[in-house]
């Protein structure tokens, strides 16, 4: 979903995590959006393991720039995303790393 502004601001269920060549990032969600349980225990997880992330504005515009995608969900933890914008995304390597880390501290 994108805001008035067409801003990301995540699923309709869900929260959104991007990946870039400047790193791993989620929408700020102070004029819209929910802020998840799996949400912030990803952004606790990645800062805990040394995975910069940062929270931003993040414009519609700077999906063509995405390497990877994951939502979040507290009934399905961390979910890849295969194709965004009908573009497939190869890489999965911090969701498979943030899954692994969640799961380990949850069980």
């Amino acid at each position: 979903m994108l805001s008035s502004a067409r801003e990301l601001i995540g699923g309709s269920m869900s929260n959104v995590f991007l990946a870039d060549a400047s790193g791993l990032f989620t929408p700020a969600l102070d004029d819209c959006g929910v802020e998840g349980v799996m949400r912030a225990l990803v952004c606790a997880a990645a800062a805990e393991h040394g995975m910069p992330i940062s929270v931003r504005r993040v414009r519609a515009a700077e999906l063509t720039g995405v390497r990877e995608a994951f939502l979040t969900n507290v009934r399905w933890g961390v979910q890849s995303i295969a194709v965004l914008d009908g573009r497939p995304l190869h890489e999965d390597h911090r969701a498979q790393s943030l899954r692994g880390w969640i799961d380990g501290a949850r069980g």
